[in-house]
Protein backbone atom coordinates (compact mmCIF):
# COMPACT_ATOMS: atom_id res chain seq x y z
CA UNK A 1 0.00 0.00 0.00
CA UNK A 2 0.82 3.40 -0.16
CA UNK A 3 1.16 6.03 2.28
CA UNK A 4 -1.07 5.86 5.54
CA UNK A 5 -3.92 8.70 5.77
CA UNK A 6 -5.30 9.94 9.02
CA UNK A 7 -8.67 8.28 8.73
CA UNK A 8 -6.26 5.01 7.94
CA UNK A 9 -4.76 5.57 11.92
CA UNK A 10 -7.95 6.65 13.59
CA UNK A 11 -9.48 2.94 11.84
CA UNK A 12 -6.23 1.27 13.60
CA UNK A 13 -6.54 2.78 16.90
CA UNK A 14 -10.31 1.87 17.00
CA UNK A 15 -9.47 -1.90 16.27
CA UNK A 16 -6.86 -1.35 18.93
CA UNK A 17 -8.40 0.06 21.49
CA UNK A 18 -11.65 -2.43 21.14
CA UNK A 19 -9.12 -5.84 20.98
CA UNK A 20 -7.19 -4.32 23.92
CA UNK A 21 -10.21 -4.03 25.76
CA UNK A 22 -11.82 -7.46 25.27
CA UNK A 23 -8.51 -9.11 25.70
CA UNK A 24 -8.36 -6.95 29.02
CA UNK A 25 -12.11 -8.08 30.50
CA UNK A 26 -12.03 -11.54 29.58
CA UNK A 27 -8.23 -13.45 28.58
CA UNK A 28 -7.10 -12.38 32.49
CA UNK A 29 -9.70 -13.83 33.97
CA UNK A 30 -7.95 -17.31 32.85
CA UNK A 31 -3.74 -16.79 32.43
CA UNK A 32 -1.50 -14.27 34.44
CA UNK A 33 0.58 -11.80 32.35
CA UNK A 34 4.01 -13.37 33.48
CA UNK A 35 6.75 -14.48 31.61
CA UNK A 36 4.92 -17.89 30.32
CA UNK A 37 2.75 -15.72 28.21
CA UNK A 38 5.22 -13.50 27.16
CA UNK A 39 7.31 -16.80 26.03
CA UNK A 40 3.93 -17.81 24.18
CA UNK A 41 3.32 -15.18 22.29
CA UNK A 42 7.01 -14.46 20.77
CA UNK A 43 5.87 -16.92 17.93
CA UNK A 44 2.98 -15.27 16.79
CA UNK A 45 4.98 -11.60 16.88
CA UNK A 46 7.53 -13.10 14.52
CA UNK A 47 4.47 -15.08 12.53
CA UNK A 48 2.79 -12.06 12.08
CA UNK A 49 6.47 -9.90 10.64
CA UNK A 50 6.85 -13.06 8.53
CA UNK A 51 3.58 -13.31 6.91
CA UNK A 52 4.34 -9.45 5.93
CA UNK A 53 7.06 -10.34 4.45
CA UNK A 54 5.61 -12.70 1.95
CA UNK A 55 3.25 -10.25 0.77
CA UNK A 56 6.16 -7.77 0.35
CA UNK A 57 7.57 -10.49 -1.47
CA UNK A 58 4.48 -11.72 -3.86
CA UNK A 59 4.09 -15.29 -1.99
CA UNK A 60 1.51 -13.68 -0.27
CA UNK A 61 -1.36 -11.85 -1.92
CA UNK A 62 -1.23 -7.77 -0.38
CA UNK A 63 -4.77 -7.74 1.81
CA UNK A 64 -5.88 -5.53 4.78
CA UNK A 65 -7.81 -8.17 5.70
CA UNK A 66 -4.85 -10.61 6.98
CA UNK A 67 -1.94 -10.16 4.83
CA UNK A 68 -0.75 -6.31 5.88
CA UNK A 69 -1.63 -3.77 8.48
CA UNK A 70 -4.35 -3.68 10.34
CA UNK A 71 -4.94 -7.48 9.09
CA UNK A 72 -2.05 -9.17 9.56
CA UNK A 73 -2.12 -8.35 13.73
CA UNK A 74 -5.83 -9.02 13.95
CA UNK A 75 -4.58 -12.15 12.24
CA UNK A 76 -2.03 -13.30 14.98
CA UNK A 77 -4.21 -12.17 18.08
CA UNK A 78 -6.92 -14.23 16.75
CA UNK A 79 -4.69 -17.46 16.04
CA UNK A 80 -3.06 -16.92 18.98
CA UNK A 81 -6.72 -16.70 20.98
CA UNK A 82 -7.32 -20.14 19.15
CA UNK A 83 -4.02 -21.35 20.28
CA UNK A 84 -4.58 -19.74 23.88
CA UNK A 85 -7.80 -21.58 23.96
CA UNK A 86 -7.18 -24.97 22.89
CA UNK A 87 -4.45 -24.59 25.52
CA UNK A 88 -6.63 -24.10 28.22
CA UNK A 89 -8.99 -26.74 27.53
CA UNK A 90 -5.87 -29.08 26.94
CA UNK A 91 -4.52 -27.86 30.88
CA UNK A 92 -8.20 -28.62 31.57
CA UNK A 93 -8.13 -32.78 30.64
CA UNK A 94 -4.26 -33.35 30.67
CA UNK A 95 -2.02 -32.10 33.02
CA UNK A 96 -0.08 -29.76 30.38
CA UNK A 97 0.38 -25.93 31.17
CA UNK A 98 -1.82 -23.56 28.98
CA UNK A 99 1.23 -22.17 27.35
CA UNK A 100 2.86 -24.75 25.67
CA UNK A 101 0.30 -26.00 23.40
CA UNK A 102 -0.21 -22.60 21.70
CA UNK A 103 3.72 -22.04 21.99
CA UNK A 104 4.03 -25.04 19.75
CA UNK A 105 1.15 -23.95 17.64
CA UNK A 106 2.84 -20.85 17.39
CA UNK A 107 6.39 -22.14 16.21
CA UNK A 108 4.54 -24.31 13.64
CA UNK A 109 3.29 -20.94 11.97
CA UNK A 110 6.51 -19.19 12.58
CA UNK A 111 8.59 -22.46 10.87
CA UNK A 112 6.06 -22.43 8.13
CA UNK A 113 6.63 -19.06 7.19
CA UNK A 114 10.27 -18.89 7.98
CA UNK A 115 10.96 -21.77 5.19
CA UNK A 116 8.95 -20.31 2.86
CA UNK A 117 10.67 -16.62 3.64
CA UNK A 118 14.23 -18.23 3.36
CA UNK A 119 14.20 -18.72 -0.70
CA UNK A 120 13.67 -14.91 -0.49
CA UNK A 121 17.04 -14.44 1.13
CA UNK A 122 19.69 -12.66 -0.78
CA UNK A 123 22.22 -10.80 0.84
CA UNK A 124 21.36 -12.26 4.64
CA UNK A 125 24.27 -9.12 6.28
CA UNK A 126 22.46 -6.24 5.59
CA UNK A 127 20.12 -7.27 8.39
CA UNK A 128 22.73 -7.07 10.63
CA UNK A 129 23.24 -3.62 10.73
CA UNK A 130 20.37 -1.93 12.72
CA UNK A 131 20.17 -4.75 15.28
CA UNK A 132 24.10 -3.92 15.51
CA UNK A 133 22.63 -0.01 16.23
CA UNK A 134 19.68 -0.90 18.20
CA UNK A 135 21.47 -3.53 19.99
CA UNK A 136 23.96 -0.81 21.15
CA UNK A 137 21.50 1.60 22.19
CA UNK A 138 19.90 -0.85 24.24
CA UNK A 139 22.87 -2.34 26.08
CA UNK A 140 24.32 1.61 26.69
CA UNK A 141 20.85 2.13 29.30
CA UNK A 142 21.06 -1.39 30.39
CA UNK A 143 24.19 -0.80 31.76
CA UNK A 144 23.91 3.27 32.55
CA UNK A 145 22.42 2.47 35.58
CA UNK A 146 19.73 5.33 35.41
CA UNK A 147 16.60 3.61 37.05
CA UNK A 148 14.10 2.77 35.51
CA UNK A 149 15.57 2.88 31.87
CA UNK A 150 18.15 0.16 32.95
CA UNK A 151 15.27 -2.46 33.66
CA UNK A 152 15.00 -5.45 31.02
CA UNK A 153 11.42 -4.56 30.00
CA UNK A 154 12.32 -0.98 29.53
CA UNK A 155 15.53 -2.03 27.71
CA UNK A 156 13.56 -4.40 25.60
CA UNK A 157 11.02 -1.29 24.58
CA UNK A 158 14.34 0.74 23.51
CA UNK A 159 15.83 -1.74 21.46
CA UNK A 160 13.01 -2.45 19.37
CA UNK A 161 11.76 1.08 18.37
CA UNK A 162 15.64 1.63 17.87
CA UNK A 163 15.61 -1.20 15.69
CA UNK A 164 12.42 0.38 13.94
CA UNK A 165 14.73 3.83 13.67
CA UNK A 166 17.81 2.27 12.39
CA UNK A 167 16.12 0.24 10.25
CA UNK A 168 13.74 2.98 8.70
CA UNK A 169 17.33 4.46 8.41
CA UNK A 170 19.25 2.03 6.60
CA UNK A 171 16.32 1.18 4.43
CA UNK A 172 15.51 4.57 3.50
CA UNK A 173 19.14 5.75 2.65
CA UNK A 174 21.21 2.96 1.35
CA UNK A 175 18.27 1.10 -0.62
CA UNK A 176 15.75 3.32 -1.64
CA UNK A 177 13.05 2.25 0.17
CA UNK A 178 10.07 4.20 1.05
CA UNK A 179 8.84 5.65 4.05
CA UNK A 180 4.87 4.89 4.69
CA UNK A 181 3.83 7.22 7.89
CA UNK A 182 2.96 10.43 7.88
CA UNK A 183 5.35 11.55 10.82
CA UNK A 184 8.49 10.17 9.88
CA UNK A 185 7.78 11.17 6.06
CA UNK A 186 7.24 14.85 7.39
CA UNK A 187 10.30 14.72 9.69
CA UNK A 188 12.39 13.45 6.53
CA UNK A 189 11.27 15.87 4.82
CA UNK A 190 11.80 18.53 6.87
CA UNK A 191 15.32 17.67 8.42
CA UNK A 192 17.03 17.50 4.97
CA UNK A 193 15.78 14.15 3.01
CA UNK A 194 17.73 11.90 5.65
CA UNK A 195 15.77 9.17 7.36
CA UNK A 196 18.75 9.46 10.38
CA UNK A 197 16.97 12.20 11.80
CA UNK A 198 14.28 8.79 13.21
CA UNK A 199 16.94 7.34 15.70
CA UNK A 200 16.88 10.83 17.91
CA UNK A 201 13.50 11.02 17.23
CA UNK A 202 11.95 7.57 18.09
CA UNK A 203 14.58 7.71 20.96
CA UNK A 204 13.15 10.80 22.77
CA UNK A 205 9.54 9.63 22.03
CA UNK A 206 10.33 5.90 23.23
CA UNK A 207 12.02 7.49 26.09
CA UNK A 208 9.05 9.75 27.32
CA UNK A 209 6.39 6.74 27.04
CA UNK A 210 8.55 4.63 29.63
CA UNK A 211 8.90 7.63 32.09
CA UNK A 212 4.49 8.22 31.78
CA UNK A 213 4.83 4.51 31.92
CA UNK A 214 6.19 4.28 34.64
CA UNK A 215 4.87 7.19 36.44
CA UNK A 216 1.18 5.17 35.91
CA UNK A 217 2.52 2.49 37.57
CA UNK A 218 2.99 4.62 40.73
CA UNK A 219 -0.01 6.16 40.68
CA UNK A 220 -2.71 3.33 39.66
CA UNK A 221 -3.06 -0.37 40.60
CA UNK A 222 -3.63 -1.60 37.23
CA UNK A 223 -0.68 -3.94 36.62
CA UNK A 224 -2.71 -5.71 33.95
CA UNK A 225 -3.01 -2.75 31.76
CA UNK A 226 0.44 -1.74 32.55
CA UNK A 227 2.08 -4.35 31.37
CA UNK A 228 -0.55 -5.04 28.46
CA UNK A 229 1.01 -1.34 26.99
CA UNK A 230 4.00 -2.58 27.65
CA UNK A 231 3.51 -5.47 25.25
CA UNK A 232 1.80 -3.64 22.50
CA UNK A 233 4.22 -0.87 22.59
CA UNK A 234 7.26 -3.14 22.50
CA UNK A 235 5.55 -5.17 19.12
CA UNK A 236 4.47 -1.95 17.42
CA UNK A 237 8.63 -1.01 17.35
CA UNK A 238 10.04 -4.49 17.35
CA UNK A 239 7.01 -5.86 13.97
CA UNK A 240 8.24 -3.05 12.16
CA UNK A 241 11.63 -2.84 13.33
CA UNK A 242 12.15 -6.25 12.33
CA UNK A 243 10.40 -5.90 8.84
CA UNK A 244 12.06 -3.04 7.66
CA UNK A 245 15.83 -4.97 8.70
CA UNK A 246 14.55 -7.86 6.80
CA UNK A 247 13.41 -5.69 3.90
CA UNK A 248 16.31 -5.29 2.06
CA UNK A 249 18.33 -8.70 2.26
CA UNK A 250 15.36 -10.19 0.52
CA UNK A 251 14.96 -10.32 -3.40
CA UNK A 252 11.99 -8.56 -3.86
Amino acid sequence: MGVYSVLDYVIYLLILVVVLGLIRRFLFRYVDLDEKFIYMIVPYMLLGVFVRLLADVGFFEKSQFWSITPGVYILCVVVGLLGLLSGLLLAKIRDVEYWILPTLIGVVGVAYTGFNLLSYLAFPGRMLVPMFMAACVALFFRYAKINPLNRWDNVALVFAHMLDASSTYIAYDFYGFDEEHLLPRFLIEYFGGSAAVMIPAKLVIVLLVIIALENYNQDDDDVILYKMLKIVIFIFGFGPGLRNSLLPSLSL
